[in-house]
C-alpha cells in the first residue's frame, strides 16, 4: 500500500477498513511523510489540554457575575450605606474599580455600583458605557489571577486553571479579537500551559498511546511505549517493529525523521528513541535527541 495513499485515507479522505496491517521489509514505506502526519499528536494534546473550549462555549454576559442574594433579615449597615448612595456617587465609586491593577473582587463591587443607577437617571447613558469596560478588565483580571495561581507541581491543577483562564480570555476575545491585552494573556496561558506539559511523564505517556493507535489504524506494526533506564527513566521513547530490520528504512528515520521531530519530542519531554527490531530478545540501539538541558 503506497503510504501516501494511506495517509490521506486515514486523514481526511477515505477511511477503508485495514484487512492486514503492512509490513514491506522489500519497499520501505516513506517514513518522513508518515511522521510528519502524526506530528500533529503533539500539538492536539497540548491544544486540547490547554485550550479545551472553543469562544463559543463561553456565555460572558456584559452585566459581569451573578450579585449575591440579600440576606432575609434585611440589609446590613454596610448594604444600608451603599443604598444611600446617589447616581453620580455610584458611578464615581465605579470608576476607581477601573484602575489598573484592580482585583476581580474590586472590579465586581464597581459593576455592583454600576447595577445600582437606575436606567431613568442621567448616568444611565454613563454607567453603560463603564459596564463594558469593566466586564473586560474583570475577565482579564480573572485570567490573570488563574494564569498566577497555577500551580506547579499539580498538573491537573495547573491545566484545569489554564483552561478557565482561557475561558476568560476568550469571552474578550468574542468582542474584540484583536484585543491586545487579552491576545497577551493567551500566549502567557499557552506557553505556561506547554511548560506544565513538557516535564509530564502524564504527557509522554499520552503521546506514546495517541501515535500507537494511529500507526496502528493505519494498517502498520509499530508498538509503541516509553521507557528509560536510570536518569533517563521515563524519557525514551521505543519504536518496536520488524520494519526497522531494513537498513533503508532505519537509514532514513534516523537521518530524516529523528531531527526534524526533535522539538517537538524534546520539549514534551523524551531525550532518546530507541528502535528495536520486532524481537522479543532483540534489545535494540538508542539514538539520542540531543534535547537542550537534558
Amino acid at each position: 500500500m503506497d503510504l501516501s495513499v494511506g495517509i490521506n485515507r486515514v486523514f481526511g479522505v477515505v477511511r477503508p477498513h485495514f484487512s492486514q496491517r503492512t509490513r514491506e521489509v522489500g519497499h520501505p514505506p516513506k517514513f518522513k511523510t508518515l511522521w510528519i502526519v502524526i506530528g500533529g499528536v503533539l500539538l492536539l494534546v497540548v491544544i486540547i489540554s490547554i485550550l479545551g473550549k472553543s469562544p463559543s462555549d463561553n456565555s460572558g454576559t456584559e452585566g459581569g457575575r451573578e450579585p449575591s442574594a440579600t440576606t432575609a433579615s434585611g440589609p446590613t449597615p454596610q448594604e444600608a450605606q451603599f443604598n444611600a448612595l446617589t447616581p453620580s456617587e455610584h458611578l464615581d465609586q465605579a470608576k476607581t474599580a477601573l484602575k489598573s491593577g484592580g482585583t476581580p473582587d474590586q472590579i465586581e463591587e464597581g459593576l455592583r455600583h454600576l447595577r445600582a443607577i437606575p436606567q431613568s437617571a442621567p448616568e444611565a447613558a454613563q454607567a453603560k458605557s463603564l459596564t463594558t469596560k469593566l466586564v473586560r478588565a474583570q475577565h482579564l483580571a480573572e485570567a490573570q489571577l488563574l494564569i498566577d495561581s497555577a500551580p506547579v507541581d499539580d498538573l491537573k491543577a495547573n491545566l484545569e486553571n489554564l483552561k478557565k483562564a482561557n475561558d476568560e480570555i476568550q469571552a474578550v476575545l468574542q468582542q474584540n479579537p484583536h484585543d491586545k491585552d487579552a491576545l497577551k494573556l493567551l500566549t502567557l496561558a499557552t506557553n505556561k500551559g506547554r511548560e506544565a506539559l513538557g516535564g509530564s511523564q502524564q504527557t509522554r505517556e499520552a503521546f506514546a498511546q495517541d501515535l500507537q493507535q494511529r500507526l496502528t489504524g493505519m494498517g502498520y506494526d509499530i508498538n509503541v511505549w516509553v521507557h528509560g533506564e536510570g536518569t533517563n527513566s521515563g524519557h525514551e521513547l521505543n519504536l518496536d517493529s520488524e520494519m526497522f530490520k531494513d537498513t533503508a528504512a532505519r537509514v532514513q528515520f534516523i537521518n530524516s525523521v529523528l531531527p526534524e521531530w526533535k522539538k517537538d519530542l524534546c520539549k514534551v519531554g523524551f531525550r532518546t528513541v530507541r528502535l528495536r527490531q520486532g524481537s522479543a530478545f532483540e534489545l535494540g540501539k538508542d539514538y539520542s535527541l540531543g534535547c537542550p538541558n537534558s
